[in-house]
């Protein structure tokens, strides 16, 4: 819906599984794009449930999720082997409320893992990242 800035990648393979991956860059976040395409491959999909996976510290990708009333599995909650959430919502009905409730108690911890890793890891590469494009762009001044 004319978006002028990149967004990062969504992507609708409609095969088999029918899958779908929406991997947006953080500078992205509160723009409402992850719903609205969402909103629209449902709506078209005429699909009842969408499975859900995401790393830990996805808190954006939670907090969708949660925005769905979507919830996650108990067992995925307590295993912290596991690198990453799995779960669910449903188009017209609810989730169970103890998968709700799974949800709710990991959004605060997942919420300060994406903002170390804001912090620590993606705003580094980002700085290192605007860094090269200011030198690339007066060097090609100097050709």
């Amino acid at each position: 819906d004319g978006v002028k800035y990149p967004v990062g990648i969504i992507s609708i393979n409609k095969g088999k599984n029918n899958f779908m991956q929406f991997a947006l860059i953080p500078q992205a976040r509160g723009r409402g794009i992850a719903q609205t395409a969402l909103k629209k491959i449902v709506k078209i999909a005429k699909v009842k449930r969408v499975d859900w996976g995401c790393k830990k510290n996805n808190y954006p990708s939670l907090k969708i999720l949660y925005d769905f009333n979507g919830g996650i599995f108990d067992n995925v909650v307590k295993d912290n082997r596991r690198k990453s959430y799995e779960g669910f919502f449903c188009v017209n009905k609810d989730v169970s409320k103890n998968m709700r409730n799974n949800l709710l108690l990991i959004l605060p911890e997942s919420r300060k893992r994406y903002f170390k890793w804001l912090e620590l890891e993606y705003n580094k590469r980002l700085k290192e990242q605007n860094e090269l494009n200011a030198f690339l762009k007066e060097y090609t001044k100097w050709k």
